[in-house]
């Protein structure tokens, strides 16, 4: 469960307690049974998908009632859903009170992105001095360089570091370009593209949430939507990644879209291994390492019979 130091709000209607199955709730559970729905909303707010594992025993520790409460919460009265295999559960009331929230975060999304290009394009149309003064307008000290358009592209591509020999060489750990922002994205082409790959190999995405959008839009922005259809080949040819290991362990969708994820299965991190690499890491991993007991005794020795050598006469 991810917890967020920014909790959104969501409405909760007055007459609540009201509802016929609330009402069923409070008349098996009482007033505490009321507080435990409630409860379990918030900790649904902080889910990844604001859906939750089925674990009554964790959820019960977290709100210090008994796990049979919690059950019987969730499974008795119709307040939650459950997902196909079973193993997680949410609320669809509280799924479409969140809608409004995810539109309005949407709007001001694209907002962002219309006013971006209208920067850009009045950018193109202006003078290389203008462009300038746009870049550095909420900056106190402007200084004009004599070839501004040059010096704006030197800035945007190569960090100046200084060797023990003086020289100047480019940032190995520069940021990708930008042109790659803001390119629109199917999500449920992806999300079938993603089901069809990886049938009876991965789990099923069930539902592509707000926050798996947000993720994918990240990605996306970073390296380009190519990049997604990349990612996912190299995850499809991974042995690894598909569970063949010691810990019979896989990755998942939301795994692969984690930042440092990501960019390691884009560089080949997951890759398999040839035979010839696989045998050189058995030799290198098959050295013996010196006794370092027997290496401090052999000094030792060493050194005590110098120090005899010195003080015979």
């Amino acid at each position: 469960m991810k917890k967020d130091n920014n909790p959104y709000y969501f409405s909760h209607d007055s007459n609540a307690r009201n509802d016929d199955k609330i009402i069923a709730v409070r008349m098996r559970l009482g007033t505490e049974g009321y507080g435990i729905y409630f409860m379990i909303l918030e900790r649904l707010m902080d889910c990844t998908d604001y859906m939750s594992a089925k674990d009554y025993n964790i959820i019960a520790f977290d709100l210090h009632v008994s796990a049979d409460k919690v059950k019987a919460v969730v499974e008795d009265f119709n307040l939650f859903s459950f997902t196909e295999d079973g193993n997680f559960f949410y609320s669809e009331s509280l799924l479409r009170r969140m809608v409004p929230l995810h539109d309005i975060k949407e709007k001001r999304r694209k907002a962002g992105i219309i006013s971006a290009e209208k920067r850009a394009e009045r950018n193109k149309e202006s003078t290389h001095v203008e462009q300038v003064l746009n870049t550095c307008s909420n900056k106190s000290d402007i200084l004009l360089p004599e070839n501004p358009t040059k010096e704006i592209k030197e800035k945007e591509n190569i960090k100046k570091e200084s060797t023990p020999k003086g020289v100047l060489k480019k940032d190995e750990l520069s940021l990708p370009s930008s042109s790659v922002k803001n390119e629109p994205i199917d999500f449920k082409s992806l999300q079938e593209t993603f089901n069809t790959m990886f049938a009876d190999k991965l789990p099923m995405v069930q539902l592509l949430s707000p926050k798996r959008r947000a993720a994918v839009r990240a990605r996306a922005s970073e390296y380009g939507k190519s990049a997604i259809m990349d990612v996912f080949r190299k995850v499809q040819e991974s042995s690894f990644l598909l569970g063949h290991n010691d810990r019979n362990w896989h990755c998942d969708f939301d795994w692969i879209f984690k930042p440092t994820n990501f960019i390691k299965i884009l560089e080949g991190t997951y890759d398999n291994k040839s035979d010839n690499e696989i045998q050189a890491g058995r030799a290198y991993t098959g050295r013996v390492a010196p006794n370092n007991k027997e290496a401090s005794r052999a000094a030792l020795e060493k050194l005590a019979d110098a120090i005899l050598e010195q003080h015979q006469p």
